[in-house]
């Protein structure tokens, strides 16, 4: 599902955050504190979730259709340490049905904007990133934008050998993919079994990788999927926090179909899900919604 407003969010992210472009409008949210991938450039997602019941009065349903893109706009490396500069426009669109006296005070069309910088040396990763999250109608809008709509990520990750195929890891991380912005302890292993597999185990990420053949890759993962953002009426005149929790149990496969090229397919289960918003009447809702099976597309330009 499109939202005529991605255009408008890139000019309000570009004023807001430094003038840097749009280049078009991945995890299903970028995060600092998700392990970095490398020699990234581009990275074009589409996420779709199936349509679960809500467990509240007056809520029928909730369903999801996601786009993400992530930009490379900057890295330099200098013997063992590396400096990347990137932007990402994520967006959801929450298909939420009500009674008619129970409507929510958004449309559902929620945008996320981030600019973000990581330094990776030997031991030590720091990450920071400004983030700006809001509905859609405040992005046609750029004046209503004001600091609330803005917070920050952040990740400080320090890293040392264990054994010649194990390094264990553990820092600290702020992000809102709780669906709060928050300090997360993070910490694991990752094991190198050999050439073909790695493995991540840690909180709050988990991840296996399984080079199968040269052009074939298979990743399983589990993380956190929540968000928080700050939304407004259709009249632009009360403004309301939207904040999602979820897990996502993940399983995809990568086809290198040049050497720079991937297209990505898979899905999987997001569970444990629990949304709170506000309604037109001004009532708070904080409520569970089933289970919900999704697929994604993707596809990853690699220089």
């Amino acid at each position: 599902m499109a939202d005529h407003s991605s255009a408008t969010w890139c000019r309000a992210g570009i004023a807001l955050l430094a003038a840097f472009h749009c280049a078009a409008a991945g995890q299903s949210y970028a995060s600092v504190c998700s392990p970095p991938s490398t020699g990234e450039f581009l990275v074009v997602d589409q996420w779709n979730l199936e349509t679960t019941n809500i467990a509240a009065d007056g809520l029928h349903s909730v369903g999801d259709v996601e786009q993400s893109y992530r930009a490379r706009l900057w890295h330099r490396r200098q013997g063992d340490h590396a400096h990347v500069m990137r932007f990402s426009h994520d967006y959801r669109a929450y298909e939420i049905e009500t009674s008619p006296d129970r409507a929510l005070r958004t449309n559902g069309h929620l945008h996320r904007l981030a600019l973000s910088y990581r330094f990776t040396g030997p031991s030590w990763e720091l990450s920071v990133a400004p983030v700006l999250a809001g509905s859609s109608n405040a992005g046609r809008h750029p004046k209503v934008i004001d600091a609330e709509f803005i917070f920050w990520q952040a990740v400080a990750r320090h890293r040392r050998a264990l054994a010649p195929t194990v390094d264990g890891f553990w820092g600290v991380c702020r992000d809102d993919r709780s669906g709060s912005t928050r300090l997360t302890p993070v910490f694991g292993i990752e094991w190198r079994l050999n050439d073909q597999l790695d493995v991540t185990l840690g909180f709050p990420d988990t991840r296996l990788i399984w080079r199968t053949h040269p052009r074939l890759r298979l990743q399983a993962d589990i993380h956190p999927a929540g968000g928080r953002w700050r939304v407004y009426d259709d009249a632009l005149v009360r403004r309301s926090p939207f904040a999602m929790e979820s897990w996502r149990l993940r399983l995809g496969l990568a086809f290198r179909i040049t050497h720079a090229h991937e297209l990505i397919i898979g899905g999987g289960r997001e569970v444990q899900r629990e949304f709170a918003f506000r309604l037109l009447d001004g009532t708070d809702i904080r409520t569970e919604a089933g289970n919900a099976a999704f697929t994604r597309i993707g596809w990853r330009w690699r220089r």
